[in-house]
Formats: C-alpha cells, structure tokens, sequence
C-alpha cells in the first residue's frame, strides 16, 4: 500500500491515549457524515478493537499499537457516484485532521479498499462490499505516563 509518510520519530508522537482520543473523534465525524450523505444507512460495530505490541522501543519502554473496532455501514458505497462521494467526504475530514489523501488501493466494480495515512505514521481504511466498513490503526506509541518519564 503506497501513501506512508516519513513518520516522526517514537518519543515525538503523541500519547497512544490522546491519538485515540483523536481517531475516535475522526471516525465518528466520518461516520456521522456517511450516514447524512446517505440517509437510509446506519452504523454498528462489527469487531471490538484492540491492542499489540507495537513493535517498537524507547529507551527500554514498549511501545502499543492500538486498532479501533471495525464499523460496518449497513449500506454498500462500492460502486460508481456512492463510491466517490463516500471516499471524498471521508477524505475531506481525515485531511482535516492531518492525513494525507484517502487512496484506493484495491478497486472492483462492486468493492474498494481505501487508505490514507498521517505524518505519525497512523492510518484509517474505508472499504465497501455489501456493506461499507471504517476502522484505524495507530503506529506505535508510548503511553501518557512513559512520555512524561522522558521528559
């Protein structure tokens, strides 16, 4: 997948507990938009989110990866004017919050995947088959409490 920036290094990016606070608030304003754009659908949550190991450290300290839940859209947006309208009203508010243009990666007549990436290295995906989905990953993180150790 194209699109990754150069990423800030570890202990300059932001807390894993406020860049969720963040993508969480990103992804309920995209959610919120595709349900105006398109009235008759609805979202739930499809997978619970998660954490891993993030594969990376600071001076000793283990940095988190956190995936939010996986929200499906009960509406397909996969095709023709639904698919363009969808990528471009959730890419206008990822822009917003700092990503990069949302990326179609994989395109079928009746399926997308999209991604779009930030200067952190964090990343959302919206895609469509029967039903549209949303979901982010950050990078790796330090936690509130590990940052302020360093300083």
């Amino acid at each position: 997948m194209g699109g990754e920036p150069e990423v800030v290094p570890l202990e300059e990016r932001s807390s894993v507990e406020d860049a969720r606070a963040s993508l969480d608030e990103m992804t309920a304003q995209m959610r919120d938009a595709l349900v105006a754009e398109f009235p008759e659908g609805s979202w739930e949550i499809a997978n619970e989110q998660g954490t891993a190991p993030g594969g990376a450290e600071y001076e000793g300290m283990r940095a988190i990866s956190l995936s939010s839940e996986l929200w499906g859209f009960d509406r397909s947006v996969a095709s023709g004017q639904d698919r363009d309208r969808a990528v471009e009203v959730v890419s206008q508010i990822g822009e917003r919050h700092g990503f990069g243009e949302l990326q179609i990666y994989v395109e079928h007549d009746d399926s997308f995947q999209s991604i779009a990436w930030n200067a952190s290295g964090d990343h959302y995906v919206l895609g469509s088959q029967e039903r549209a989905t949303l979901t982010y990953r950050t990078s790796p993180r330090l936690s509130a409490e590990q940052l302020a150790s360093i300083g």
